[in-house]
């Protein structure tokens, strides 16, 4: 081939994939998430039962799917174990919808406390994704209390997609998120046992081991009891790699033990307060009802006969419409405590409390049983309309310095 052919065969191939690509962004918007997102590459062991797909770490979709046209589906709330009011959670993926506006109606949502209460109609959105990294929100929607359905509309950028009632975080992102700090120095990941499917419930110590314990203050931080309270997730991932990237005094004088996924086969399942056996974690801390709570207290009582606790973070995630925060700090310090998170602009005040809370409760437990002071349980409103991904980890450092304040 001489130059001349060789070069109009290049131009050629070089138009046809320009033209490929306007192709291509023309089906579904400028905004179309490039490279691999089409492969859906980000989810594995995906279901498709017509055009929906479940089966993922952490999907739950509805009951009697139906597929109406390519750009309109219907389904009906699953109800979870611990009843309709708490069935909150959806995670589940669509494909090949056509071009426009595509239309889901989610019915029996009347008894969901998450869709049907009357907050703020508008912060009733749910998330979608088109790699698994950038997260939008889904503002067309409508309670519909006549027909017991929640609709939501939505042009995607993209023919594959991912939706959720909250940002996602699951089982496997935590695991990896935390297997990754290993070989840092400061890191100790070890198994605290396993749930009642066998998953494993991890914990990760992060401190100055070189320094002597007498000198720390022991922290311990437990998340995701209710496994569709997932801010807590990107909170807690936030702490992590700002307490390994800082260092100094939150590594010397803090000896940190976070449990990031207490409620391995619940979040898996996407539930959204259950564990696998249906079983309230957070009201199971007497007695012996619950495996994966047995485990982390005997833990909880081997660290405090060790060293004793002297902090203790129970962390949830409001919902229900909710957009403000709760705190509720038990012992000597903790109004102290309130009272800097109250301060902190970054911390949207909704509601507080310094009752004790009862023995079955993680804090009330730590209170109680193991005398710990301040024992605490936070909760972050999930529906603030500002949320982002990088915002929820910010909130994990600035969580961290309030509690570095509390010492100070």
């Amino acid at each position: 081939m001489n130059k001349k052919k060789r070069a109009r065969t290049i131009i050629v191939v070089i138009l046809l994939v320009a033209i490929a690509g306007v192709a291509l962004m023309s089906k579904k918007g400028s905004d179309i998430i490039p490279g691999d997102s089409y492969n859906y590459v980000w989810l594995e062991d995906v279901t498709y039962n017509n055009d929906v797909g479940t089966g993922y770490d952490g999907a739950r979709t509805g009951n009697s799917i139906s597929k109406i046209s390519n750009n309109e589906w219907r389904m009906t709330i699953n109800p979870e174990p611990q009843g309709s009011y708490h069935s909150a959670w959806l995670d589940f993926s669509l494909r090949n919808m056509d071009n426009g506006q595509t239309t889901v109606s989610i019915y029996g949502t009347n008894s969901v406390n998450e869709f049907s209460s009357v907050v703020d109609t508008n912060l009733k959105y749910m998330i979608y994704t088109c790699n698994g990294e950038d997260y939008y929100p889904i503002t067309d929607h409508t309670i519909d209390r006549g027909n017991n359905r929640f609709v939501i509309r939505q042009d995607f950028p993209c023919n594959e997609v991912q939706i959720s009632t909250y940002f996602p975080y699951a089982y496997e992102k935590i695991q990896e998120h935390i297997h990754d700090k290993k070989g840092n120095s400061n890191v100790e990941v070890s198994t605290i046992g396993q749930s009642v499917q066998g998953r494993d419930i991890d914990m990760i110590e992060i401190t100055n081991f070189d320094v002597p314990e007498i000198n720390k203050k022991q922290i311990v931080i437990i998340t995701r009891q209710h496994p569709g309270e997932v801010l807590p997730s990107f909170v807690v991932e936030g702490m992590i790699d700002f307490i390994l990237s800082t260092g100094g005094t939150y590594l010397n004088d803090y000896h940190w033990y976070i449990v990031p996924a207490s409620n391995p086969d619940g979040i898996h399942m996407g539930y959204t307060r259950s564990q696998s056996q249906g079983i309230n974690m957070n009201a199971a801390w007497t007695g012996n009802s619950c495996v994966e709570v047995n485990q982390i207290r005997d833990k909880f009582i081997a660290i405090d006969n060790n060293e004793e606790i002297d902090f203790f973070i129970d962390f949830h995630g409001f919902a229900g419409g909710a957009t403000g925060s709760g705190v509720y700090a038990t012992g000597t310090g903790g109004y102290d405590f309130s009272a800097i998170l109250r301060s902190n602009s970054w911390f949207s005040f909704d509601s507080s409390s310094s009752s004790t809370g009862a023995a079955q409760y993680a804090r009330g437990y730590a209170y109680i049983n193991l005398g710990v002071r301040p024992a605490v349980l936070l909760e972050l409103g999930q529906r603030r309309t500002t949320w982002t991904v990088a915002q929820m980890q910010l909130t994990g450092q600035q969580l961290t310095e309030s509690i570095d304040e509390f010492y100070d």
